[in-house]
C-alpha cells in the first residue's frame, strides 16, 4: 500500500501489520439489528476509526383511528302497574303489569320482595299464587323490573295484603262470552292472550277477578258464590298485558 506525501511529491510506503488489519463489518440487507460498537483498525501506528453501521431509523407508526361509539337510539321500555287488589287465603291471586317497548324488543321481568307463596313469570311480569292459612298479613316493598337489552325500568314499591278466606257458598253461575271479532280499532285480532273475568256484589265495584290464560276459552263456571246478586264482566287481554274495554254487565242472583 502506498500514499503520496503532498509536501515532497513522492510516494511513502506503508506496511500493514498483519495483527492490526481492519475488521470489516458486514451489513446484511434486511437485518434490522446491526453492531452498535465502533471497530478500530491500526495502520502503521495510526488509529483509524471505522464508524459502526447506524441502526435503521424507525418509521413512525401513525396513531390508530378509533371510531367514536355509536349513539344508541334505543328507547327504554315502559311498565304500568294498576292498583294491586287484595289477596285472600285460599283464593288465586294474580297481578299483571302492562309493559311495552318502543322498538318491540324482547322484555324480561324480575321482582324483589315477593311473598313466598307468589311467583313471577319472567316473560310477562305476571305475579300469581295462592296464599295459605298462615300467609295472612301485609307484604311490603315489592317491585317489578322490566328490561330490554339496554335499559331497566323499575316500578314504584307496592304492597300485597292477604286477608282471611272469603266466605264460600254453594251458588253456581255459568258465564259464557264470544270471541272478539277484532281489536277496538278494527285491526285483526292477532295477539289475544286470554281474558279477565271481573265480578262482585256491586255493579260499580267488581272487586274480584279471574284470569283466563287460554284465548280459546269462552266460558267459566263459578261454584262457590254466596247468596245475593252478583255482577260479571269480561275483558280481553293481549300478549303485552293490555286489557280491552269490559263487556256489558251480566247478573246472577244466587
Amino acid at each position: 500500500m502506498a500514499l503520496t506525501d503532498p509536501t515532497v511529491g513522492r510516494k511513502v510506503g506503508l506496511r500493514a501489520r498483519r495483527h492490526g488489519a481492519p475488521k470489516v463489518v458486514a451489513v446484511v440487507p434486511g437485518v434490522t439489528e446491526t453492531p452498535a460498537t465502533v471497530e478500530l483498525a491500526q495502520v502503521d501506528g495510526a488509529v483509524i476509526s471505522v464508524p459502526a453501521v447506524d441502526r435503521p431509523q424507525a418509521v413512525p407508526t401513525p396513531p390508530a383511528t378509533v371510531d367514536p361509539p355509536a349513539i344508541s337510539n334505543n328507547a327504554p321500555p315502559t311498565i304500568v302497574l294498576a292498583a294491586v287488589k287484595e289477596a285472600h287465603v285460599g283464593a288465586t291471586f294474580d297481578c299483571q303489569p302492562v309493559s311495552q317497548d318502543p322498538e318491540s324488543d324482547t322484555l324480561r321481568f324480575t321482582a324483589v320482595n315477593l311473598p313466598t307463596w307468589a311467583s313471577l313469570d319472567p316473560a310477562s311480569g305476571r305475579i300469581s299464587g295462592t296464599p295459605g292459612p298462615t300467609d295472612e298479613g301485609v307484604y311490603e316493598s315489592i317491585s317489578i323490573t322490566v328490561a330490554d337489552a339496554t335499559h331497566q325500568v323499575v316500578t314504584a314499591p307496592f304492597s300485597i295484603t292477604v286477608k282471611p278466606a272469603l266466605a264460600l257458598g254453594s251458588g253456581v253461575a255459568l258465564l259464557r262470552w264470544e270471541l272478539p271479532p277484532s281489536k277496538v280499532n278494527g285491526e285483526p285480532l292477532d295477539d289475544l292472550a286470554g281474558y279477565r273475568i271481573l265480578y262482585g256484589r256491586s255493579s260499580s265495584d267488581l272487586d274480584h277477578s279471574v284470569l283466563i290464560t287460554d284465548p280459546a276459552t269462552t266460558s267459566y263456571q263459578f261454584s262457590t258464590l254466596t247468596s245475593g246478586v252478583w255482577y260479571f264482566a269480561v275483558v280481553a287481554v293481549n300478549a303485552s298485558g293490555l286489557e280491552g274495554p269490559p263487556t256489558t254487565l251480566a247478573t246472577k242472583s244466587i
